[in-house]
């Protein structure tokens, strides 16, 4: 039974979004494991409300790993239409949920970038999840692990994605897996060419 409720709820997913505290966001099929955390809303539920004292009208945000969205589109409604937000996602399949989830409620106050953030500029291999949907995608390989599948990526340091903008950042949200640290540090990247 417990088999069979699983494969109904894939089917599901793949076609329609799901209520994620209060969002419809579409999601990975994947991800089946996270479903009933979050139509009970216990999925994020703590980061979500400190995000909601912290977060401002007319604010400008940063959702550096942004996955499918979830945060992005908080941000969003969180800021206002006066407000930003820039987010980031590396993986080219979790880039397309987030597209498809900015799409579904209009996000103009967002801009979604395909790029990892680091310390540098450069080409660098983002090594996917088994499942290629998981949020568990890594600039870096996993010690312990065979190799996993990697595609190629662009990296930027978040100063230089920045650059163009005319703004102050209020909040920058970083869940990169183990690569936080590159991140805080492309803060301070100088290109010296």
């Amino acid at each position: 039974m417990k088999q069979l409720i699983k494969q109904v709820a894939k089917v599901y997913i793949k076609s329609f979004p799901i209520c994620i505290n209060g969002q419809w966001l579409y999601m990975s099929d994947k991800n089946i494991e996270l479903v009933p955390a979050m139509i009970i809303g216990k999925y994020e539920r703590v980061m979500t409300n400190i995000i909601k004292t912290i977060v401002k009208k007319d604010d400008v945000v940063c959702d550096v790993g942004a996955y499918i969205g979830y945060y992005t589109n908080l941000f969003s409604d969180l800021v206002e239409p006066n407000g930003k937000v820039f987010s980031f996602e590396p993986n080219p399949h979790s880039y397309q949920l987030l597209r498809k989830n900015l799409l579904k409620y209009d996000r103009r106050n967002v801009i979604a970038t395909n790029v990892a953030v680091s310390n540098n500029v450069s080409m660098q291999r983002i090594y996917m999840a088994k499942d290629k949907d998981a949020p568990d995608s890594r600039l870096f390989q996993p010690l312990g692990e065979r190799e996993r599948e990697y595609c190629e990526v662009w990296s930027w340091s978040l100063n230089m994605l920045l650059a163009t903008q005319k703004c102050q950042i209020d909040l920058i949200k970083i869940d990169v897996q183990g690569w936080e640290e590159k991140v805080l540090l492309g803060n301070f990247y100088i290109d010296s060419r």
